[in-house]
């Protein structure tokens, strides 16, 4: 296992700082593009700069995310849903052929749907006042809209079906991995959209309707918890399968299943224990990235998020170092 960020920073300054914090793999949203942010596509030279900036810095580009807003028409069966996918069916040998053989999947999250806003976005403090980040749902019913309207939640799985069989032969061809990041937050709906992968049964759907070895997830500890399901099992029962292709590592105070609210902690400061979490991820044999994710926000940072993140990088090493030594 390896640790991984996302990358937000691409200046020379910023990959320089990734590198001097310990990190060697990244994740690359592609939205930070500008031509896959204009056109939804890239360029096999546009790739191969990428990567070869990245690795003058001695950084990986481990994975590449898209980005929602290249994905909507498919999932909304729009005028648009071709071209998209074509570009993805396009982008998916062009990222394999520089070495970039895992791609992340963005789901249907409402939080995304235009005009940009999070109903029930919550704050609290931890030690110190840290500032923690979460969801309150009695407050995101008070102003909840609908920004496309009711949608059937058998209208969304069909929008996936529509991404999947145009992609998936595509991704097994190019040796690509597409890893399914579950809805956030895990409630069955949001400003009126499905959130359909929203717990381990919604998984085994997805699954059992494409079964291919191409075909899996990003296991984002904290959803899972806030979803009330119990972590562990869930490790179990996807990493034994092998459908964990990506963790997202991060903790949380609060699930909604129980308490309708939870607020994003500092790793060693909310409900799970993260080590517990590793040494189940390394007896399944997961030997991918453990991505951290959704920074707590401590006083003086930068808006990237700069000390919060080198904070939980260098944590997480030492996690790896104690639960999981050959790693490192």
């Amino acid at each position: 296992m390896r640790v991984s960020t996302f990358v937000r920073d691409l200046s020379d300054s910023g990959l320089r700082w990734l590198k001097q914090i310990g990190i060697d793999d990244v994740v690359l949203r592609l939205e930070y593009v500008p031509e896959y942010a204009e056109s939804g596509c890239l360029q096999d030279a546009t790739l191969r700069e990428l990567v070869d900036r990245f690795e003058s810095f001695g950084l990986r580009i481990g994975m590449a995310n898209l980005a929602i807003g290249h994905l909507w028409d498919i999932y909304f069966d729009r005028l648009g849903a071709e071209q998209q996918m074509e570009n993805v069916c396009l982008l998916i040998p062009r990222l394999a052929n520089v070495g970039i053989d895992l791609l992340g999947v963005k789901q249907n999250n409402a939080q995304y749907l235009p005009p940009a806003s999070l109903p029930g976005r919550a704050t609290g403090r931890g030690r110190g006042g840290y500032v923690r980040r979460g969801i309150d749902l009695t407050e995101a019913r008070k102003t909840m809209d609908a920004p496309v309207g009711p949608v059937a939640e058998e209208t969304v799985w069909a929008g996936y079906h529509r991404l999947l069989k145009s992609i998936l032969p595509v991704a097994e061809k190019a040796g690509m991995r597409l890893a399914h990041h579950g809805n956030d937050p895990p409630i069955p709906e949001y400003r009126g959209l499905p959130h359909v992968l929203r717990n381990f049964e919604s998984f085994d759907r997805l699954f059992s309707e494409f079964p291919s070895a191409s075909h899996g997830m990003t296991y984002c500890v904290g959803t899972r918890y806030e979803s009330g399901e119990n972590v562990i099992d869930g490790i179990r029962r996807f990493g034994g399968s092998k459908r964990i292709f990506h963790v997202h590592f991060r903790n949380v105070i609060g699930a909604i299943a129980t308490t309708g609210k939870y607020l994003e902690s500092f790793l060693d400061d909310g409900d799970m224990d993260m080590g517990a979490l590793i040494s189940e991820l390394r007896a399944t044999h997961y030997d991918g990235f453990i991505n951290i994710d959704h920074i707590p926000t401590l006083d003086g940072d930068s808006p990237d998020w700069k000390m919060g993140s080198s904070w939980l990088v260098g944590y997480t090493k030492a996690l790896l170092k104690v639960r999981d030594p050959i790693s490192l």
